[in-house]
């Protein structure tokens, strides 16, 4: 298909919390500048890129993604014994797990909860005196640690009914363009994946395209004979014999009922040719005991060679499917091109 913006895979989410990381340094450079002075706001600048330095370079690398969050919660958690006898600086072990779980999931967001309840611990033995204004530790810990263990609970519990809920859309979205039985894209993601290859040859791009349409030959008469259930275990066998002679880059759909549809590119129409006739002497030379009789295909194979006006991928697939037929009344069992 059209190439997209990757906006979920783990690294594009790396950048995106890393990008806020350094937003956050910023803007806390910026806001210690009126009370403590540029030399304050300086060291603070000079602390964050020192601490975001490594896993900014790991990140636009593509080096180590999965590692990125406990990275970032280590870094978090020292930030906050970096920082002095302060209440305002305190907030921020508050704001860390919430960052956090923006983008990832429950596990970086439960660690940096845990981190904050020590952190608290030592804050408020360390600096009760001075933020306070008195040594009573337990008057202050225990509201503290309540509160970081209910925000921590809160973001984990939505972490990871957030989980469940991406993962029944990505398996929906996937049903949604996956043919059941053969496994293959469906006819509308087929036409979909057309529409936008030849899209992107009418905006200038060099690319080849060839479109080649796939029918079982005399398939009623096997279905008539031995029943529907046989003539689905006849469209999985070939369906899985066609994905095995095609590549990476080549689009595999069920057009509907015995039809299927491959679209090459970057290759030559020769080139196709050759892959499809492989695919058609693969499934004669087939054996298959539900019949005991060769399962034969006859293919229409044309290739994109002009923009085909506004009519698009509908042109296309009609010429294709008007050699396919020519294939068939031919005698079947060949490739029309």
């Amino acid at each position: 298909m059209g190439k997209k913006r990757d906006l979920y895979s783990l690294n594009a989410r790396n950048r995106l919390m890393i990008l806020i990381c350094w937003g956050l340094t910023v803007t806390v450079a910026i806001a210690a500048y009126p009370g403590r002075g540029f030399e304050t706001a300086l060291i603070v600048l000079a602390g964050g890129m020192a601490l975001y330095a490594l896993p900014t370079i790991l990140v636009w690398k593509r080096i180590g993604d999965r590692y990125i969050m406990y990275m970032l919660v280590l870094i978090m958690a020292a930030v906050s014994y970096l920082q002095g006898p302060c209440i305002e600086a305190y907030l921020f072990s508050f704001i860390y797990p919430v960052i956090l779980s923006l983008y990832f999931n429950h596990r970086p967001v439960l660690l940096m909860g845990l981190a904050n309840l020590i952190y608290t611990v030592y804050f408020v033995i360390r600096f009760s005196e001075p933020v306070f204004g008195d040594n009573d530790f337990f008057t202050h810990l225990i509201p503290l640690l309540s509160a970081h263990i209910l925000l921590t609970a809160t973001l984990v519990a939505q972490s990871r009914i957030g989980d469940k809920l991406t993962s029944n859309s990505i398996i929906l979205e996937h049903l949604s363009k996956i043919d059941a039985l053969t496994g293959l894209y469906n006819h509308k993601e087929f036409y979909q994946y057309l529409e936008q290859m030849i899209a992107r040859i009418k905006r200038g791009e060099q690319l080849q395209l060839q479109l080649a349409i796939l029918d079982i030959d005399d398939f009623k008469q096997i279905n008539d004979t031995y029943g529907h259930d046989t003539g689905d275990i006849i469209i999985q066998r070939v369906a899985e014999t066609i994905k095995k002679y095609t590549c990476y880059d080549d689009f595999v759909a069920r057009c509907g009922g015995e039809e299927f549809a491959i679209v090459f590119t970057g290759t030559t129409l020769q080139e196709a040719y050759q892959r499809v006739e492989r695919i058609r002497n693969a499934l004669m030379d087939l054996s298959h005991p539900e019949i005991n009789q060769p399962v034969t295909i006859s293919v229409g194979l044309k290739g994109l060679d002009d923009p085909l006006g506004e009519k698009g991928e509908k042109e296309l697939f009609r010429q294709a499917d008007s050699l396919l037929y020519i294939a068939k009344r031919s005698g079947k069992n060949r490739t029309a091109m």
